[in-house]
């Protein structure tokens, strides 16, 4: 058995001998994942579990607290020992920092920080095959490329980082990571409905639109990422509680989770949690970003294989109905963005549909084919919303061209 006492249950994956119930899913976006195909190698696993039927005693300790975005494409890790920033060229980032320290927070902003390892600079460009090989690039190849790979090598000996300040995507979660299994009783409303939150939102400015705080408890954990990776890694290192806003956390805006010590509290239901350094209050506050949109054109045509290097031809799109995408950084209503979108052939207006699985991604397709031979333009406008009422500010456009055929 794993020396922390963690085991596998084909019947409820919980801590061993934990018979815990688990708060209805809210997130089908963060957390829909299969478990097709894991059954065998849980079934290897089961084996070599001994029963424990013991629940640790003593306070839950708050081991971890992590923002994550993208369905755990991105998570940002805060340390308990976590320090204040320095003092940052432009109040929110620059200034050379130490790539050993990854992370400081930024108290001033309501933020974090994290010191990029600064690139190496480049070597020397390549030579131009539509250039003379003879006269100017032959030179640069030769004379020049000794004494700048000598500066390359010379600055990367003495590479540091700089701090980026980013703000966190809009639709980033909270996660708090514990020791040991939580009482559930103030976790799950259960049967009788309504919300038991064990944590408190605070959210400055006030958004346009009221935004409540999901809350899912996880009692199953496991350090073993290889054998769960479709349940999310951000989420095998032991009980945890992940948070969402409802139906969205807005933009530019502070957003602050403090948990309840009332609610989060050991099997015993009286022992508060506890946590070391930064994790003694249970807080986390981080800056989202402004909305955006980005516009994603149909793939092109292939150039024809012998088209020339130096003279390639007009890059162009099939004129058929294959979808362009338009891809927003917080959730939106596609009915509401639809009215927001227009489309234009040569200036001509072009009908087409909108759907999305996910409230993200924004699929456009053309009612008919694409026009042929014609510049296509599809503009999403400056009052855009997310789902909360925040809007895009500034229009955003994409164009591409389509082929005769």
């Amino acid at each position: 058995m794993p020396a922390n006492g963690w085991c596998v249950s084909l019947a409820n994956i919980v801590p061993t001998g934990q018979k815990e119930p688990r708060m209805k899913r809210q997130f089908p976006r963060i957390e829909r994942r299969a478990l097709l195909g894991l059954a065998a190698a849980l079934t290897t696993l089961g084996a070599a579990c001994s029963p424990n039927q013991s629940v640790q005693p003593g306070a839950p300790v708050l081991t971890e607290i992590k923002i994550v975005e993208g369905n755990g494409a991105t998570v940002t890790s805060i340390p308990s020992d976590v320090a204040e920033c320095p003092a940052l060229d432009g109040g929110t980032s620059g200034g050379m920092c130490d790539p050993k320290v990854t992370i400081c927070r930024l108290s001033s902003a309501s933020n974090w920080c994290s010191c990029v390892p600064n690139p190496a600079p480049p070597g020397p460009p390549a030579p131009d095959p539509c250039v003379d090989a003879g006269t100017t690039t032959a030179d640069a190849g030769t004379d020049a490329g000794a004494p700048a790979d000598a500066a390359a090598t010379d600055a990367a000996a003495v590479l540091g980082g700089t701090w980026s300040c980013t703000p966190f995507s809009p639709t980033a979660v909270a996660l708090f990571v514990f020791d040991r299994v939580l009482d559930t009783k103030p976790l799950d409303p259960g049967d009788a409905g309504g919300t038991l939150n064990p944590a408190m939102l605070t959210i400055a400015p006030t958004p346009p639109v009221s935004v409540a705080l999901n809350a899912d408890y996880a009692s199953n954990g496991t350090p073993n990422e290889v054998i769960f990776p479709l349940l999310g890694a951000f989420r095998s290192d032991g009980p945890s509680l992940l948070f969402a806003g409802q139906p969205a956390f807005p933009a530019t805006s502070a957003v602050t989770i403090t948990l309840d010590a009332n609610k989060v509290r050991a099997k015993d239901g009286k022992t508060v949690f506890t946590g070391p350094g930064f994790f003694a209050g249970g807080t986390l506050t981080y800056t989202t970003a402004s909305f955006s949109a980005s516009v994603t054109t149909p793939p092109t045509t292939p150039p024809a294989a012998d088209a020339g290097v130096c003279t390639p031809p007009p890059i162009t799109v099939t004129p058929d109905k294959t979808p362009a995408t338009v891809t927003f950084n917080n959730f939106v209503d596609p009915t509401v963005i639809a009215s927001h979108i227009t489309i234009t052939a040569g200036g001509v207006p072009v009908t087409f549909t909108v759907t999305s699985m996910d409230g993200l991604n924004v699929s456009v397709v053309p009612d008919a084919n694409w026009p042929a031979s014609s510049t296509i333009t599809i503009t999403v406008d400056a009052t855009a919303p997310d789902l909360v009422g925040d809007t895009l500010g500034a229009p955003v456009s994409g164009s591409f061209t389509t082929s005769a055929n």
